[in-house]
């Protein structure tokens, strides 16, 4: 993952056709769905080394070492229509402890520790979590074509691009079965409660499925329930707008950057994008609205600051309920792209009448770009 970010509402709005956007119809021709293994850079995600680059990605147990420690599991990992991994959406309940939700998005490094977003679960959501699981890894028949009518030409061909895809894992350890038998005997014996009882046991299981949003399959319908029910679970999302991201996974993964007080960080970001507007409208009032104070002497000075430049921000940093830190570079480029300067930006927000504002900003000397 790029050490820049460019603001959130812009990655959020990048153009991708999500499993719930797309509309084509599965181009499968056979007698099921195939769920399509390729991501749109032509990577291979159904390979076992692929996956494993992926929960290396995230920082994640694979399911055998999950199922050794005896922890019940429901994971989906999404990657865009561009072939970019998203998140990390894990259920999970260890032996002796309540269930848990958590959240992760690619990590820069693989050495970098990790700090998901996590979260206690209801009774009634863990249920609903892994009874929603029941199908998800079945197969679907392809759906026959239509009867072709007299004057009917032929059907249009089908056409699915940048679509999502996600790898689903569902891991559960031996249960006890619903039906326990007795020991043998009848009248006292059968009650008595010193005898044995002969108790049935559920087997360990893995199931996973691998699918392209293009397939239709179930799998699919069954990540983005996860990541619904994780959103609604993490109240630390909650000042993230849905409408500024393409779909669930992308604003869950927004969330787990945010640093700090992730409420008040959510609440801040919104303002690179504000920024970005302004600058490019070239709407002076709506540029001094941004900032602290009357008149536009801070606004100019900003726009002074990085006259010529493209601003890029890592997520906010809340820092307590009315002031966040966002840090970002400023870089000048020729004509033809190639970077040729750099700056360190960093914006200190102070929330005013309810809203968060620039207070001051600060800039470095510019610096030549380094070839990385």
């Amino acid at each position: 993952m790029k050490a820049i970010f460019a603001t959130m509402a812009l990655l959020a709005m990048a153009p991708a056709v999500s499993a719930q956007d797309q509309s084509s119809p599965s181009s499968a021709t056979g007698a099921v769905i195939d769920r399509m293994c390729t991501d749109d850079r032509g990577s291979d995600r159904c390979t076992p080394q692929a996956q494993d680059r992926m929960r290396a990605l995230y920082g994640l147990e694979s399911a055998e070492e999950l199922l050794a420690r005896g922890v019940t599991v429901r994971r989906a990992m999404f990657v865009d229509g561009y072939g970019q991994d998203v998140a990390a959406i894990t259920f999970w309940r260890e032996p002796g402890a309540s269930p848990m939700v958590e959240v992760r998005s690619p990590r820069a490094d693989a050495d970098e520790k990790s700090h998901p977003l996590v979260a206690a679960i209801s009774g009634e959501t863990w249920a609903e979590v892994l009874s929603a699981s029941a199908f998800f890894d079945r197969e679907l028949a392809a759906q026959p074509p239509s009867p072709a009518k007299l004057g009917d030409g032929p059907p249009p061909p089908s056409i699915c691009l940048h679509s999502w895809m996600t790898l689903v894992d569902a891991i559960d350890e031996p249960r006890v079965s619903p039906n326990i038998v007795f020991g043998t005997g009848s009248g006292a014996a059968a009650r008595d409660s010193s005898l044995p009882v002969e108790v049935s046991w559920t087997s360990a299981s893995i199931r996973s499925d691998t699918e392209d949003a293009c397939s239709r399959g179930l799998g699919m319908d069954y990540a983005f329930k996860l990541a619904t029910i994780a959103r609604a679970a993490l109240a630390e999302c909650g000042s993230l707008d849905l409408g500024n991201f393409r779909n669930e996974p992308q604003l869950l993964s927004a969330c787990h950057q945010l640093g700090g007080d992730r409420l008040v960080a959510g609440e801040a970001s919104a303002i690179p994008e504000k920024l970005r507007h302004a600058l490019q409208t070239e709407s002076a009032r709506e540029l001094g609205w941004l900032f602290v104070g009357f008149g536009s002497e801070r606004a100019d000075r900003y726009q002074a600051a990085i006259e010529g430049g493209d601003a890029y921000f890592k997520p906010p940093r809340g820092i307590d309920a009315d002031h966040a830190v966002i840090e970002g570079e400023i870089v000048w480029r020729e004509q033809n792209g190639q970077p040729t300067e750099r700056a360190s930006l960093t914006l200190n927000l102070l929330r005013v009448t309810g809203d968060f504002v620039v207070d001051t900003f600060e800039v470095s000397e510019r610096t030549p770009n380094k070839v990385r």
